[in-house]
């Protein structure tokens, strides 16, 4: 599950990153797929055990993605050009 919050927080990250208005639908589509990993986790998970892996995963997202979120961050904050 860790791995699975982890692509839900490079989902948030990358709504955040592509704010434009030409990328609404696309957005909502990503919001939707983070409402299905929520609907699906908790019918199938115990509620600590959900929340423990989504703790750690938005504490230190598993590296896959969080190199991804690391670098959305990097280029929308001007650090790097994208």
């Amino acid at each position: 599950m860790y791995r699975l919050f982890s692509y839900q927080q490079f989902l948030r990250a990358e709504m955040e990153y592509f704010l434009t208005d030409e990328w609404a639908g696309w957005r909502k589509r990503q919001g939707d797929f983070i409402r299905l990993i929520d609907e699906f986790t908790s019918r199938k998970f115990n509620i600590e055990l959900i929340e423990a892996a989504k703790a750690k995963a938005k504490m230190s997202p598993h590296p896959f993605w969080g190199c991804k979120i690391e670098f959305m961050r990097k280029i929308r904050g001007g650090d790097l050009v994208g």
